[in-house]
């Protein structure tokens, strides 16, 4: 009844104290979106809050309007609260060119209004964050996909060897991953300025490839040699994830033309830093396992030392080397070191997610546990040794939520 204009605005969530965007208008000459403060402040002089109504009044007084208002010409004005759950998400204005007061009966009108115009928004909210969280899971789970596609399928046949691999990300996606790489030919000659005894290590153990268990497609050269990578990426979830594509692509093209480990990490270490912004970074373990004569050489980037048990002694050993994580220092260098593989030996090679396991008194699984299970276990196959490990795993986290990522790669010779 005789009202000109009529407006309203909505104050999201985030935005300033009285902020709120101007959703709707019939009356008045403004955009639909604009930010309307001046109208929506609950400390204006120009407005009273009344809590029996719910409602803010103006004086019709002109010189007491908001600017705002008096800009689209109207000298009478009721600004009404629009509440969720006793909490003020809005306003509704009706507006007149005409100086005039509002009667409590229209303003208890306008009151049951703005109630059923707050349901409304309601809903629609709880629709439009509905959408979004479908939204996102589609996209993680594209994510999610994209990156599985970048860890092996399976694990290489390996003769004399059995092997088995396990990741599981603590969100949809991570940045643990795992590589095999198939090198062909011999380890060529490393550059004359490296380390004497390392370049000794690299180039002993030639003999003719051989082959056994499934037959390889003859119209391929057999790899003589297998690179084994397991890394960490210093973060979880997408930012991980987009880093691990990268730091594995990285990685394996160094190591496709069968340099040493260590050469490996030092050059794969130059172009994370050289490509990489995002401050983050990477743990990494590198090998390269010589079934011919059971040699197994290794470089690592400040990842955890992979544990062999010694079939022959009962123990269990830490493969260390020296060397920092990737995407750190520029000219890193990275210690180079070799050890054998006896029948019956395990080497386990796995992230933090397994030695850090939280249980609900904040104790870690530590390594020490991990060991013991490799010792119980050792006769067993590589899979049914990770199913253990993961079982006690389980059994001392107690249903705490997997807080990291976790990875395994287990090898053992089986002849």
């Amino acid at each position: 009844r005789g009202v000109e204009g009529a407006a309203l605005a909505y104050g999201e969530a985030g935005r300033a104290r009285g902020a709120g965007l101007l959703l709707a208008a019939h009356g008045w000459n403004l955009p639909g979106g604009m930010l309307v403060p001046a109208v929506l402040d609950p400390v204006n002089p120009h407005l009273w809050y009344l809590p029996e109504t719910s409602a803010h009044l103006a004086n019709d007084a002109l010189d007491e309007l908001p600017p705002l208002l008096k800009q689209q010409g109207f000298q009478g004005h009721l600004a009404l609260s629009v509440e969720i759950a006793g909490a003020p998400v809005g306003t509704l204005m009706v507006n007149t060119f005409a100086p005039r007061q509002f009667l409590m009966d229209e303003t208890q009108l306008l009151g049951l209004l703005g109630t059923q115009l707050a349901q409304t928004l309601e809903r629609e909210r709880l629709h439009q964050e509905a959408l979004a969280r479908q939204r996102l899971e589609q996209e993680l789970d594209l994510a999610r996909s994209i990156q599985a596609s970048f860890l092996p399928d399976a694990c290489p046949y390996i003769p004399g060897y059995t092997l088995c691999a396990f990741y599981r990300a603590a969100r949809q996606v991570g940045g643990d991953f795992y590589d095999f790489i198939k090198l062909h030919g011999d380890a060529p000659d490393p550059a004359p300025s490296r380390r004497q005894q390392q370049e000794e290590w690299w180039r002993t153990g030639r003999g003719a490839p051989r082959t056994g268990g499934r037959r390889p497609d003859p119209r391929e050269e057999a790899p003589s040699r297998f690179g084994m990578v397991i890394a960490d990426v210093t973060d979880k979830g997408v930012p991980a994830s987009l880093f691990m594509v990268l730091s594995r692509t990285l990685i394996r093209a160094t190591a496709s033309d069968g340099r040493p480990p260590d050469q490996v990490l030092e050059q794969a270490n130059r172009l994370i830093l050289a490509d990489a912004r995002s401050g983050l970074f990477v743990t990494c373990f590198y090998g390269v396992l010589d079934p011919r004569d059971h040699s197994f050489v290794y470089a690592n980037g400040g990842h955890n030392y992979p544990l062999v048990y010694r079939a022959k002694t009962g123990e269990v050993e830490a493969l260390q080397a020296q060397g920092i994580v990737l995407g750190i220092v520029p000219e890193a260098r990275f210690e180079l070191r070799r050890t054998h593989l006896a029948p019956g030996d395990v080497l386990c090679l796995y992230t933090d997610g397994v030695t850090e396991a939280m249980n609900p008194r904040r104790q870690l699984f530590d390594e020490e546990r991990l060991i013991e299970v490799l010792r119980r276990t050792h006769q067993l196959s590589p899979e049914e040794i990770i199913d253990r490990i993961m079982d006690a795993v389980a059994t001392f986290t107690a249903g705490t939520p997997q807080a990291d990522d976790v990875t395994m790669v287990v090898i053992k010779r089986s002849a």
